[in-house]
């Protein structure tokens, strides 16, 4: 082989996956002239594989060839497409965003668990009526109310940003009522 042939043979190996190497010399190296496969040794080599790697390998499409000439046919190992594992990958990010949007809007905790809720006006609207119509706020100057409210619903928003408990302990319950009542009546000081 000329020098010229061997670099322009080296270039074009060098194109080629490991991978694509090593599957040539486990599985095809008839197809190719005893040089290419040296080349494609030295490639290995310089890619990391040590000379125990590149021995297996031999090693392994030496008991294929082995097997051919005793059964009369090649024993190939069957490899996934990498469209298949392209296709799988796609479906499986797909997915994963797909369950994320789902625990982010809250539809799964309803199916796991009644305890949590998704935070919405709605609820926000529930929360404040509880609260007016519970009676703790009869002793309270109606210009304490709302902002009484405000600050109950925004410590539960902050305890629970995303979801929130449709039933608080009573001692979580009697810290943010504390709180809140302490926040309000120093606001208007």
């Amino acid at each position: 082989m000329q020098p010229f042939e061997r670099s322009e043979i080296k270039d074009n190996l060098r194109k080629k996956t490991t991978l694509e190497l090593t599957d040539i010399l486990s599985y095809s190296q008839d197809d190719y002239k005893s040089e290419a496969i040296s080349i494609i040794k030295e490639i290995l080599i310089e890619r990391g594989l040590s000379d125990i790697e590149l021995e297996q390998l031999n090693t392994k499409y030496q008991s294929i060839i082995a097997n051919v000439k005793n059964t009369g046919t090649q024993k190939r190992i069957p490899r996934i497409p990498k469209f298949l594992i392209w296709i799988l990958s796609v479906l499986a990010l797909a997915m994963a965003g797909y369950l994320s949007r789902i625990v982010r809007l809250g539809l799964l905790n309803n199916a796991i668990s009644n305890s949590y809720v998704t935070w919405d006006m709605t609820y926000e609207k529930k929360i404040r009526s509880e609260i007016i119509n519970s009676g703790m706020l009869d002793k309270i100057s109606e210009k304490y109310k709302d902002p009484f409210c405000n600050c109950y619903i925004g410590k539960l928003k902050i305890l629970y940003p995303h979801r929130i408990k449709t039933s608080l302990t009573k001692s979580k319950n009697d810290s943010i009522v504390n709180f809140c009542v302490d926040s309000t009546l120093n606001a208007f000081k």
